[in-house]
Protein backbone atom coordinates (compact mmCIF):
# COMPACT_ATOMS: atom_id res chain seq x y z
CA UNK A 1 0.00 0.00 0.00
CA UNK A 2 2.96 2.27 1.05
CA UNK A 3 4.23 1.64 -2.28
CA UNK A 4 1.41 2.70 -4.56
CA UNK A 5 1.42 5.79 -2.74
CA UNK A 6 4.57 7.03 -3.21
CA UNK A 7 4.41 5.80 -7.10
CA UNK A 8 1.02 7.82 -6.94
CA UNK A 9 2.89 11.19 -5.65
CA UNK A 10 5.76 10.71 -7.86
CA UNK A 11 2.97 10.41 -10.63
CA UNK A 12 0.88 13.71 -9.63
CA UNK A 13 4.53 15.14 -8.92
CA UNK A 14 5.36 14.83 -12.46
CA UNK A 15 2.12 15.92 -14.12
CA UNK A 16 1.82 19.12 -11.87
CA UNK A 17 5.52 19.49 -13.58
CA UNK A 18 4.05 19.63 -17.45
CA UNK A 19 2.82 22.92 -17.70
CA UNK A 20 6.38 24.46 -16.83
CA UNK A 21 8.25 25.55 -20.12
CA UNK A 22 11.62 26.98 -19.93
CA UNK A 23 12.60 29.72 -22.15
CA UNK A 24 16.51 30.15 -22.61
CA UNK A 25 17.81 33.92 -22.89
CA UNK A 26 21.13 34.36 -24.36
CA UNK A 27 23.61 36.53 -26.21
CA UNK A 28 25.72 36.03 -29.20
CA UNK A 29 28.83 37.25 -28.47
CA UNK A 30 30.16 39.80 -32.02
CA UNK A 31 33.82 39.06 -32.92
CA UNK A 32 36.33 42.11 -32.68
CA UNK A 33 38.17 40.82 -35.71
CA UNK A 34 37.96 38.35 -38.92
CA UNK A 35 40.81 36.30 -37.78
CA UNK A 36 38.89 35.84 -34.18
CA UNK A 37 35.37 35.04 -36.15
CA UNK A 38 37.40 31.99 -38.30
CA UNK A 39 38.66 30.49 -35.63
CA UNK A 40 35.97 29.43 -33.91
CA UNK A 41 36.40 28.00 -29.76
CA UNK A 42 34.17 25.36 -29.20
CA UNK A 43 31.47 26.81 -26.49
CA UNK A 44 31.19 25.88 -22.77
CA UNK A 45 28.89 23.01 -22.42
CA UNK A 46 26.17 24.73 -20.86
CA UNK A 47 25.71 27.21 -23.80
CA UNK A 48 25.68 24.42 -26.40
CA UNK A 49 22.93 22.83 -23.79
CA UNK A 50 21.12 26.72 -23.77
CA UNK A 51 21.41 26.60 -27.69
CA UNK A 52 19.85 23.02 -27.99
CA UNK A 53 16.83 24.29 -25.37
CA UNK A 54 16.31 27.12 -27.37
CA UNK A 55 16.15 24.72 -30.77
CA UNK A 56 13.79 22.26 -29.09
CA UNK A 57 11.21 25.64 -27.66
CA UNK A 58 10.92 26.39 -31.23
CA UNK A 59 10.07 23.27 -32.44
CA UNK A 60 7.62 22.47 -29.69
CA UNK A 61 6.20 25.54 -30.81
CA UNK A 62 6.04 24.34 -34.61
CA UNK A 63 4.74 20.95 -33.72
CA UNK A 64 1.46 22.82 -31.74
CA UNK A 65 1.04 24.99 -34.31
CA UNK A 66 1.86 22.34 -37.85
CA UNK A 67 -0.99 22.07 -39.79
CA UNK A 68 -1.46 18.31 -41.18
CA UNK A 69 0.35 15.17 -39.75
CA UNK A 70 2.94 14.78 -42.13
CA UNK A 71 4.17 17.54 -41.27
CA UNK A 72 3.65 17.34 -37.28
CA UNK A 73 5.46 13.68 -37.96
CA UNK A 74 8.44 15.43 -39.33
CA UNK A 75 8.66 17.93 -36.52
CA UNK A 76 8.06 15.04 -33.86
CA UNK A 77 10.98 13.16 -35.32
CA UNK A 78 13.22 15.98 -35.30
CA UNK A 79 12.32 16.45 -31.21
CA UNK A 80 12.75 12.75 -30.75
CA UNK A 81 16.55 12.42 -32.36
CA UNK A 82 17.64 15.44 -30.48
CA UNK A 83 16.15 13.69 -26.89
CA UNK A 84 18.28 10.47 -28.14
CA UNK A 85 21.14 11.99 -28.80
CA UNK A 86 21.44 14.41 -25.70
CA UNK A 87 23.44 11.98 -23.82
CA UNK A 88 26.51 12.33 -26.13
CA UNK A 89 28.28 9.88 -28.04
CA UNK A 90 28.89 6.48 -26.07
CA UNK A 91 25.14 6.92 -24.67
CA UNK A 92 23.85 7.37 -27.88
CA UNK A 93 25.85 4.23 -29.07
CA UNK A 94 24.82 2.27 -26.48
CA UNK A 95 20.64 3.50 -26.59
CA UNK A 96 21.30 2.56 -30.87
CA UNK A 97 21.87 -1.21 -29.72
CA UNK A 98 19.09 -0.72 -26.90
CA UNK A 99 16.64 0.67 -29.93
CA UNK A 100 17.70 -2.39 -32.30
CA UNK A 101 16.66 -5.01 -29.39
CA UNK A 102 13.61 -3.76 -28.93
CA UNK A 103 12.77 -3.18 -32.40
CA UNK A 104 12.80 -6.66 -33.16
CA UNK A 105 9.88 -7.21 -30.57
CA UNK A 106 7.49 -9.62 -31.66
CA UNK A 107 4.41 -11.05 -28.98
CA UNK A 108 4.35 -14.29 -31.28
CA UNK A 109 8.02 -15.13 -30.90
CA UNK A 110 9.34 -17.55 -28.49
CA UNK A 111 9.43 -16.19 -24.87
CA UNK A 112 12.42 -17.68 -23.60
CA UNK A 113 13.79 -15.14 -26.93
CA UNK A 114 11.56 -12.19 -26.12
CA UNK A 115 12.82 -12.36 -22.51
CA UNK A 116 16.47 -13.05 -22.65
CA UNK A 117 16.11 -9.78 -25.64
CA UNK A 118 14.21 -7.99 -22.70
CA UNK A 119 17.28 -8.57 -20.30
CA UNK A 120 19.56 -7.36 -22.51
CA UNK A 121 17.82 -4.47 -23.21
CA UNK A 122 17.04 -3.63 -19.77
CA UNK A 123 20.54 -4.24 -18.54
CA UNK A 124 21.45 -1.83 -21.50
CA UNK A 125 19.37 1.08 -19.96
CA UNK A 126 20.37 0.45 -16.12
CA UNK A 127 24.18 0.91 -17.42
CA UNK A 128 23.57 3.92 -19.38
CA UNK A 129 21.39 5.05 -16.21
CA UNK A 130 24.76 4.33 -14.06
CA UNK A 131 26.56 6.72 -16.33
CA UNK A 132 24.27 9.72 -16.49
CA UNK A 133 20.85 9.37 -14.29
CA UNK A 134 19.66 12.64 -15.71
CA UNK A 135 19.64 11.18 -19.24
CA UNK A 136 14.83 10.48 -19.59
CA UNK A 137 14.97 8.53 -22.66
CA UNK A 138 16.72 5.51 -20.71
CA UNK A 139 13.90 5.21 -18.67
CA UNK A 140 11.16 5.97 -21.04
CA UNK A 141 12.33 2.82 -22.89
CA UNK A 142 12.50 1.09 -19.90
CA UNK A 143 9.19 1.77 -19.27
CA UNK A 144 8.20 0.52 -22.62
CA UNK A 145 10.00 -2.95 -21.45
CA UNK A 146 7.64 -3.27 -17.75
CA UNK A 147 4.68 -1.78 -20.39
CA UNK A 148 5.34 -5.29 -22.29
CA UNK A 149 5.81 -7.37 -19.49
CA UNK A 150 2.25 -5.26 -17.76
CA UNK A 151 4.56 -4.59 -14.95
CA UNK A 152 2.47 -1.30 -14.49
CA UNK A 153 3.96 -0.36 -11.45
CA UNK A 154 7.28 -0.57 -12.54
CA UNK A 155 6.73 1.53 -16.10
CA UNK A 156 4.62 4.35 -14.12
CA UNK A 157 8.05 4.93 -11.87
CA UNK A 158 9.89 5.16 -14.86
CA UNK A 159 7.84 7.42 -16.83
CA UNK A 160 7.44 9.53 -13.41
CA UNK A 161 11.49 9.73 -13.67
CA UNK A 162 11.25 10.46 -17.31
CA UNK A 163 8.14 13.41 -16.89
CA UNK A 164 10.80 15.00 -13.91
CA UNK A 165 13.64 15.30 -16.32
CA UNK A 166 11.66 16.20 -19.22
CA UNK A 167 7.89 17.45 -18.65
CA UNK A 168 7.00 17.69 -22.35
CA UNK A 169 7.52 14.73 -23.31
CA UNK A 170 4.29 13.27 -24.59
CA UNK A 171 5.30 9.46 -25.66
CA UNK A 172 6.14 8.86 -21.77
CA UNK A 173 2.52 10.90 -21.51
CA UNK A 174 1.41 8.69 -23.75
CA UNK A 175 2.39 5.42 -21.55
CA UNK A 176 1.04 6.89 -18.72
CA UNK A 177 -2.51 7.26 -20.23
CA UNK A 178 -2.06 3.51 -21.75
CA UNK A 179 -1.56 2.34 -18.35
CA UNK A 180 -4.52 4.22 -16.70
CA UNK A 181 -6.18 2.79 -19.50
CA UNK A 182 -5.26 -0.91 -18.83
CA UNK A 183 -5.91 -0.29 -15.20
CA UNK A 184 -9.94 0.95 -15.88
CA UNK A 185 -8.85 4.27 -15.01
CA UNK A 186 -10.20 6.44 -17.78
CA UNK A 187 -10.54 9.57 -15.67
CA UNK A 188 -6.91 9.90 -14.62
CA UNK A 189 -6.17 8.58 -18.44
CA UNK A 190 -7.78 11.26 -20.04
CA UNK A 191 -6.65 14.01 -18.24
CA UNK A 192 -3.36 12.69 -19.34
CA UNK A 193 -4.40 12.52 -22.92
CA UNK A 194 -5.48 16.23 -22.43
CA UNK A 195 -2.33 17.29 -22.09
CA UNK A 196 -0.11 15.18 -24.71
CA UNK A 197 -2.96 16.85 -26.94
CA UNK A 198 -1.79 20.64 -25.67
CA UNK A 199 2.34 19.72 -26.87
CA UNK A 200 1.12 17.21 -29.81
CA UNK A 201 -2.03 17.72 -31.31
CA UNK A 202 -2.39 15.79 -34.06
CA UNK A 203 -0.47 12.63 -32.45
CA UNK A 204 -2.57 9.86 -33.73
CA UNK A 205 -2.55 7.56 -31.28
CA UNK A 206 -3.17 9.96 -28.70
CA UNK A 207 -6.26 10.99 -30.56
CA UNK A 208 -7.13 7.27 -31.39
CA UNK A 209 -7.09 6.42 -27.30
CA UNK A 210 -8.90 9.54 -26.59
CA UNK A 211 -11.86 8.21 -29.37
CA UNK A 212 -11.38 4.78 -27.78
CA UNK A 213 -11.60 6.27 -24.07
CA UNK A 214 -14.97 8.61 -25.15
CA UNK A 215 -16.58 5.62 -26.02
CA UNK A 216 -16.56 3.72 -23.27
CA UNK A 217 -18.39 4.31 -19.54
CA UNK A 218 -15.15 4.28 -17.44
CA UNK A 219 -15.23 7.65 -16.97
Amino acid sequence: MGRKKDIGAKVALSLLTLALFVTPVFSQKQPDSVEEETTPVLPPRSVEKQYNQAILDTLYVELKEAETSTQATEISKKIMRMKFFAGGDTISAIMKRVSEIMSQYDPRMPEELRANNDNVANALLQRIIDMNPKYAESYNHRSVLNLRKQDYDSAINDIAMTLSLDNRHYDAMLGLARVYHAQHNDYRAMIVIMKVLDIYPLLIPARDLKFEIENTNNI
